[in-house]
């Protein structure tokens, strides 16, 4: 008897311990999310283009926080990876924009993305007192605009993935 009442402890035990590391997880992922669309809303400026293409500190900044959001991706799909069991509706949904977010806009995608960024910054500024004089689209304010709108574009469907993982780590964690 004495030996079921500790094993029956013993699992109660394990199973709080569990609620509170995915306790933890969730919250840290909301600060994380909430650090990234802070420096995601930063980037979406011309002004910040400039600081992460001529600054090495900023530049490495922005990467390394790019890859602690991989990180946590990496653990909720450590989580619904369960081999003996398949897949929910859910943690499909989880492992698809995961996988999403692992792929278009990892690390290696992001800085990919930021160097075509920084050399069309580049050109900008290269031709700035050119554009300074010009007419339309061709001028300096309306190339920062296009070259804003497009950071703003790649970032919106970064921030929305970001989320999704969010949204879909809360799921997975409620309806255990």
């Amino acid at each position: 008897m004495k030996k079921i009442f500790t094993a029956a402890f013993l699992v109660l035990f394990s199973m709080s311990a569990m609620a509170q590391i995915d306790e933890t997880i969730e919250q840290e992922y909301d600060e994380l999310t909430e650090k990234w669309l802070v420096q995601s809303t930063a980037m979406k400026k011309y002004e910040s283009i400039n600081s992460y293409c001529r600054s090495e500190e900023f530049r490495e900044s922005v990467n390394n926080l790019i890859v602690e959001v991989h990180q946590y991706d990496s653990l909720i799909l450590e989580r619904i990876n369960d081999p003996v069991s398949s897949l929910t509706a859910e943690q499909a949904n989880t492992y698809k924009d995961i996988l999403k977010l692992e792929t278009e806009y990892s690390k290696e995608a992001f800085i990919q993305h930021m160097e075509e960024t920084c050399e069309f910054r580049n050109e900008i500024e290269k031709n700035k007192k050119k554009l300074k004089k010009g007419k339309g689209s061709d001028t300096y304010n309306a190339q920062v605009v296009v070259l804003e709108t497009k950071m703003s574009g790649y970032l919106n469907q970064m921030d929305e993935l970001v989320y999704k993982v969010g949204d879909h780590l809360h799921y997975l964690y409620v309806a255990e």
